[in-house]
């Protein structure tokens, strides 16, 4: 599922949450930004990924990947688990009070294919890990 970088807008699938700026909705036919993000926020992407706040019923598979290997690819180990990815979504509050709106898909997205999110959502998530 694609949104365009920093879109806003009402959330996606449940109407009625409010305003959400859209951060790493990514697919293959759209081009994005890559670079290197520190390993603390990083990690705490991870944290927030396997621990996403809110679920759906099926699942988006990576559409970065090449076919054989996204079998595999929408199970990611957390510790001596492993926990399906495209079936959530993860919410960062900005200090504005906005919310970025993410798929759990998105540290797989940093780690597999160097995506590199928004500076701002960086400095959001840099705040939590405060």
């Amino acid at each position: 599922m694609y949104f365009p970088e920093l879109h806003k807008g009402p959330h996606w699938l449940r109407k009625g949450l409010g305003e959400f700026v859209y951060v790493g909705w990514l697919d293959d036919g759209h081009v994005f930004q890559t670079g290197e993000t520190q390993t603390v926020l990083r990690e705490k992407i991870h944290e927030l990924c396997r621990n996403p706040v809110l679920r759906t019923r099926g699942f988006h598979i990576c559409t970065l990947c090449p076919r054989a290997h996204n079998a595999n690819a929408r199970w990611e180990a957390f510790g001596t688990s492993q926990q399906g990815l495209g079936s959530a979504e993860i919410h960062v509050k900005a200090a504005d009070g906005s919310i970025f709106l993410s798929p759990n898909l998105l540290h797989h997205y940093m780690e597999a294919h160097q995506y590199l999110p928004p500076a701002c959502f960086l400095e959001a998530v840099a705040r939590l890990c405060m």
